[in-house]
């Protein structure tokens, strides 16, 4: 074998070596890239999504248990008013949040986690409370659009 032709031989098994360890090393820095970026979006909606989603819960909770909310339409007085006002705005807050959530998420494969499948599990089976029509009341029922105001 002459010795140019291995000598090319070499180089270029070298350089497919090289190439090879870059890919790997490159899929490997892309791959983290991107589990750093969702574990970064999930922390940052994380705290005020969980708080609005306590505070749906709590005032649910009133309305369905205690019956806040059936007391409030027959009431007159401002505190009644108020606790309406409180019901709905945390109601808007939560729905707000997950909108804000999705909309954040809308172009990241948030993967096959445990954690990430749960979370919308959770959040869609609120969704699907909200806009299924058996809830008590037709002024509960949250109308769903297939399209939504985005920037």
């Amino acid at each position: 074998m002459n010795s140019t032709v291995l000598v090319a031989l070499i180089t270029s098994c070298t350089t497919l070596a090289v190439l090879l360890v870059a890919l790997a090393v490159n899929l490997r820095s892309a791959r983290e890239a991107r589990r750093t970026r969702v574990l970064d979006l999930v922390a940052r909606y994380r705290d005020p999504l969980l708080w609005a989603a306590f505070d749906l819960r709590t005032v649910l909770y009133a309305s369905v248990e205690l019956n806040v909310l059936h007391d409030c339409y027959r009431g007159e007085d401002s505190r009644s008013q108020a606790q309406l006002n409180w019901s709905m705005f945390t109601a808007c807050q939560y729905l707000g949040w997950v909108e804000i959530f999705r909309h954040g998420i809308q172009f990241i494969d948030l993967g096959h986690d445990k954690r990430n499948q749960r979370l919308f599990s959770y959040i869609h089976a609120v969704t699907q409370a909200f806009s299924s029509g058996h809830l008590d009341g037709s002024e509960l029922l949250v109308l769903r659009s297939g399209r939504s105001a985005r920037s």
